[in-house]
């Protein structure tokens, strides 16, 4: 289960997107089916390959994403627009070294890896009730879906009311019914984890995340931090 969440590489910057053209559907149906693809991501797919533009007051910051069955592994990509500088890779390196050396931080990302994905389930289930979704075009094979607040949604937690202030658009891969891309802003601080989803957003700020398959469907899944 994961929609929206790195091996220790550099990842394509770019979320796959491929749909056939096809009848229409309403937009809060298509919602609802690709909420349930997503929840049971894990069980027909296996892990995803990410990458999250985060857009803050301080500037941009790319990160690259790889999912393994002990927990997604990120790597910076670029601030601003730019490379990492030598300095910065240098420190990449020793993070996810240390990452890859050391059993106990193996053991807490594992366990914030398996909270997260308890927590992102809890989001992606809300999209079709806390959203209102219009079709607003189609783009490099996908239906896009500008998504607003729902007025009449009424939020029963802190975590759901700060998700439920986002707006943006959404990307769809018709092939198989699945998000492919996400852009939204939001007005309050917030932090929700990994992945499509995995958005750490200081108010007013705002992000971009893509994805695509980490490994060809069938293909054994990765299953330790190498």
């Amino acid at each position: 289960m994961r929609v929206l969440w790195g091996m220790i590489a550099v990842l394509a910057a770019q979320g796959i997107c491929c749909a056939q053209t096809q009848q229409r559907i309403a937009p809060a149906q298509l919602v609802r089916e690709v909420v349930y693809n997503e929840l049971h991501d894990h069980e027909s797919h296996g892990f995803w390959r990410y990458w999250i533009e985060h857009h803050e007051q301080n500037g941009r910051r790319l990160e690259n994403e790889v999912e393994t069955a002990d927990g997604p592994v990120t790597r910076l990509a670029g601030n601003n627009g730019q490379p990492l500088n030598p300095a910065e890779r240098v420190r990449e390196d020793e993070r996810l070294n240390s990452l890859l050396n050391s059993p106990s931080q193996q053991a807490r990302h594992r366990q914030e890896y398996m909270d997260d994905e308890r927590r992102i389930g809890r989001i992606v289930a809300l999209l079709p009730d806390a959203f209102v979704f219009d079709f607003s075009g189609e783009e490099n094979e996908c239906l896009r879906l500008r998504f607003r607040p729902n007025s009449d949604y009424s939020a029963h937690s802190i975590e759901a009311r700060i998700f439920h202030s986002m707006s943006g658009e959404i990307w769809i891969d018709m092939r198989d019914k699945r998000m492919a891309r996400l852009e939204g802003h939001i007005e309050e601080n917030v932090d929700f984890g990994f992945g499509l989803l995995g958005l750490s957003i200081k108010e007013a700020g705002s992000v971009c995340s893509g994805r695509e398959p980490a490994l060809p469907i069938g293909r054994p899944r990765p299953s330790k931090f190498t």
